[in-house]
């Protein structure tokens, strides 16, 4: 399987150009994770990858085009993890996702046999990556496209901290509902039970299982899908509701 995530959208053909080198190297299945990620958000692509990729098979290869640094010297790389790779620009895009899936292993792309013979210096995702990513579907390893190395950019979502009942933490997204997504994952917090009342900030919210457990237009501190804590309102926005951004600390008291 050969997946594409970019900052693209839909209107201009980009994404779709990218299928098309694919489909004429390799056999396999295309899959779009999303070509909505807002323009030249790397730390938005990386969220994304960080909580979908775990969820694809092993052999799966990932296309990811969020490149602001296009034809400059930044590197190409290939992330090798947990039997999965990631093809695109060094600029800390697959790191946050390889570092949750384990050990991984970073290649500088350098051969040319396995990239497109006219390599645009505005358009690396079509004639750079969605190349060597059908290439390495089939059966061409990372190796073979470059050299390993142990430089390569990182953008990290911060470290959580707990101090008796406090909790202290980064918001790493906020989703299109408006949900405040922290990095603090709830199957490691001592003393979080669902029923009771915290604070979030100065605001006194319940810990709930699901939106639908309090009033609609209410606050509340839940575990969302992907195992954070996220302080949402229920069939309203969090973001407006609590005014913060992605980026803010935030202190939750149980």
């Amino acid at each position: 399987m050969l997946t594409f995530l970019s900052d693209f959208g839909t209107v201009d053909g980009y994404s779709s150009v990218m299928k098309g080198v694919a489909g004429g190297i390799t056999d396999c299945r295309l899959v779009d994770i999303t070509h909505d990620i807002p323009s030249q958000d790397v730390w938005k692509a990386a969220y994304v990858y960080l909580t979908t990729a775990g969820y694809y098979p092993s052999g799966t290869v990932h296309v990811g085009v969020v490149d602001p640094g296009v034809g400059t010297e930044r590197e190409g790389i290939v992330v090798e993890v947990g039997g999965q790779c990631f093809v695109g620009p060094d600029n800390g895009l697959f790191i946050p996702v390889a570092r949750s899936l384990g050990d991984f292993s970073v290649y500088v792309i350098e051969d040319s046999r396995f990239l497109l013979d006219d390599v645009s210096d505005t358009f690396h995702g079509r004639d750079v990556f969605s190349a060597v990513g059908a290439w390495l579907t089939t059966g061409v390893g990372p190796g073979e496209v470059g050299c390993e190395t142990g430089r390569y950019e990182e953008i990290g979502f911060g470290g959580w901290s707990q101090k008796g009942g406090v909790l202290n933490g980064v918001v790493i997204n906020i989703d299109r509902f408006g949900n405040v997504v922290t990095n603090i994952p709830s199957k490691e917090v001592c003393g979080l039970d669902f029923g009771e009342d915290v604070f979030v900030g100065e605001w006194e919210v319940p810990y709930r299982r699901c939106y639908g457990e309090v009033e609609v237009g209410g606050g509340l501190l839940t575990t969302g899908s992907h195992g954070y804590l996220e302080v949402s309102v229920n069939q309203g926005s969090a973001e407006k509701y609590f005014g913060v951004e992605r980026g803010d600390s935030i202190t939750i008291v149980i």
